[in-house]
Formats: structure tokens, sequence, C-alpha cells
């Protein structure tokens, strides 16, 4: 049986990368123990662009695995990679990295497609990040008539705001979305299957692609695969040292909601004295109990998400959410916005409040004390049981389509 694995996903770092490197490995692993020497792979790649990741490269499997054969997509249609290579079947980690892809929406073969989230449709195409982007604070209304330098102020934040509302509107993802071609696939190909992270995920979509929820399967992502190379820095060790950490990961990102978190963090802080909230990803230091974080390695994240007090994760927009079941794992209590998929995940563990207002997020901080704190450790570790019992099960499913198909 000839494969056709994505690897274009791999060629740049996200939580959908990650998910297809666990997938790939466990992959691997299942051919190895079952001796499945006739499943041939053929990993998809794009030469422009590279592999992001040291283990997925070429050189390092080829030496490994002798079944493994690359496929440069750079400038050729899907379609004659398809029948050139005799292709059985077809896996795509995430439909949005594949969705510009020439011929895509035109392949037959046997096809499974992961969709973790509609991100163009439910954000870019209903301007939502325009909505989030206001929460700056150089968009904010404040003092714009106190005097003639603040009013200048306000309307140079007008100007830059107008700026990025109409750089956004010409913007490739409010044009056409990048998953746009399976509605096509889903009509014309009968041997063409979705797969989604959560029942949010299918329930959109349903709404955007007018797909039968009989055609969806909902299978848990498996955990992320960190690298136990990876050593801890003596600087994270010391910048959490003896101080109650309040997490937030990727705060670089407005859907991840900074803004009011950090407006929130500020305020509870000074009547929290102990508690610092350390940010990966922001650029600049906010207040006197903020810890700005750059990007980690997998060493330094892993560690700081074990010895953390708690971890917030205030995002606008998830299709499923890793760092709070990562943490979890650990039994760290977690404050959670109420939106899209994350009720469903997480259950009845996290503290919940609308990531639309600052005052949800100040009055949540306050929920956790040192009295609850192992109420709510107990609710993490028992909920983190029930997805990891899921998400091996769902990914032994995932590999049971990959090898041997859906119907067998």
């Amino acid at each position: 049986m000839n494969l056709l694995f994505d690897f274009i996903t791999l060629q740049t770092k996200t939580g959908a990368a990650e998910y297809v490197r666990s997938v790939f490995f466990a992959l691997l692993n299942k051919i190895c123990t079952n001796n499945n020497s006739d499943i041939k792979i053929f990993a998809l790649y794009d030469s422009s662009l590279g592999v992001a990741y040291d283990d997925l490269k070429e050189e390092i499997l080829s030496k490994k695995y002798e079944n493994i054969k690359y496929v440069d997509v750079y400038k050729k249609n899907i379609c004659t990679i398809i029948t050139e290579h005799k292709i059985n079947r077809f896996f795509i980690g995430c439909a949005q990295y594949l969705g510009n892809i020439p011929g895509i929406e035109n392949i037959s073969c046997e096809t499974y497609c992961v969709v973790h989230d509609l991100v163009d449709e439910e954000v870019y195409q209903r301007n939502i990040d325009v909505f989030v982007e206001l929460l700056r604070p150089s968009f904010q209304l404040e003092k714009k008539d106190s005097s003639l330098i603040e009013f200048l102020q306000y309307k140079k934040r007008m100007l830059s705001f107008m700026f990025f509302f109409r750089n956004n509107q010409k913007g490739k993802w409010n044009k056409q979305s990048r998953t746009g071609f399976i509605a096509k696939q889903y009509k014309n190909n009968p041997n063409f299957h979705l797969i989604t992270d959560s029942e949010y995920s299918k329930k959109s979509i349903i709404l955007n692609c007018k797909i039968s929820a009989d055609s969806i399967d909902v299978l848990y992502p498996p955990e992320r695969m960190f690298l136990n190379n990876s050593s801890v820095s003596n600087h994270i060790k010391e910048c959490i040292e003896g101080k109650k950490i309040y997490l937030f990961l990727n705060a670089d990102r407005s859907l991840k909601n900074p803004y009011n978190t950090i407006t929130a963090f500020k305020a509870f802080a000074e009547a929290n004295h102990d508690c610092f909230l350390a940010t990966v990803g922001h650029p600049q230091k906010e207040f006197s109990n903020h810890i700005p974080l750059p990007f980690l390695s997998d060493g330094d994240l892993k560690y700081l998400t074990e010895h953390c007090y708690a971890l917030i994760y205030p995002s606008f927009f998830e299709g499923f959410g890793y760092p709070p079941i990562e943490s979890m794992k650990f039994g760290k209590p977690i404050f959670s916005s109420n939106t899209t998929s994350l009720p469903e995940i997480l259950g009845d563990a996290a503290i919940y409040f609308s990531p639309l207002y600052t005052t949800g997020i100040y009055k949540a901080l306050f929920e956790l004390t040192d009295d609850n704190y192992n109420i709510f450790t107990k609710k993490s570790i028992e909920r983190y049981s029930l997805i990891r019992k899921k998400t091996e099960s769902d990914l032994e499913a995932l590999l049971n389509y990959i090898t041997n198909g859906k119907n067998e």
C-alpha cells in the first residue's frame, strides 16, 4: 500500500504540526511493531519551505526507515503526484495547510483529511480578528479630548486602525477559505473522509461546509511530543523560583487575548503581591509582577508547565486546546475562556470566564485560593485521566484508518 503522508503541515511549528508529528511517529511505531513492510510512505513536502523539525528531515529519517520517500509538491500538481506514485491512500494532517495546493480539490484517491478548526470562516471572514485587534492598548479611546497632544494621539490611533482594517480586508484569508476544497471533495469523492478534534469543530464544519454529521469523525488528538533531551535553562529556573506563577502561553497572538488578560492580572496582582504572571511570547514587561518570556525550548516549556501555580487560557477561539491538557497532566488548576471547544474539552475542571470582559477574568482569578487549590488540582488530574483514555483510543482508531482504511 502506497501512503501519501502530509509533511506540508510540518513546515512551520504550530499546534497542527505537533499533532501531525505525533501521528507520524505513532504510525511508524505501529508499522514496525506489526511488521507492515507492505506500507510505503511518501512524505509530501514543499522544498521551497523545508521541514521545521530536525527529526523529520529527509537526511535523518531516510537513514532509519527504508520505506519512506520524500515527494516534492513545489511547482507540481498534487493529482500528478498521486498518479505517478500510484498512491492508494492520502493522509492530510491539517486542511488549512494544503488548501492552496494546485489540484487539491480534484484528488480522487482514498483520503483522510483532518480539520482542526475553521478559523478562516469563523474568525477572519467574520472580522472577529478586527474586533480583537481593537483591544490593543494603542487603540483605546481614553482621554481623547483632554488636551491637543492627546487628541492628536487619538487621531493617530484611529488612522492606524483604518490602515489595519483596510489591509485586513485585502487579506487573502478574507477572499477565499483555505479549506474551500473540502465541500467539493465531500461531494465528488466517495472515498473522502473528514476527521476533526472536537464536537464544536464538527458543528462548525456542518454549519459552514454543509456536510452531513455522519460523514465527520471526532477523534481527539494525541499528546504533544516533548523532546526529552532538551535541557532546562538556569534563566527559567531563576525567573520562577519561589514565586506563585500564573502561566499564559502564546501571548504574542491577539486571538489568545493578551490585552484583557494582562490588564486583569495587573489589577489582581495589586491585591495579591505574591502572584506573578509569566507570559510566553509577549515582548515587554507591563507591570512589576509581570515576567515576559521569549518562546521556549521543549525542556523550558515542560519545566514551566510543571512548576507553575496555574495556567490561564483566555483564548477567543480554539478547535481543541493543547496547553490546558498538558497542564492538567501535572495537576495544575486551569483558568479558561468559556468559548468554542474549551468547555467540551475541560469539563468541570476549569474556572471559566468570558474572554470579552476584563472584569470577568479579574473576578475568576480570585476564585482560586490556597484553601481550595487541592480541589482544583484533583479535578485537573481526573479530567486529564479521562481525556488521555480517549486520546489513546482515538489515536488507535486514526492509525487503523490510515493503515487499513475506514471500512475494514
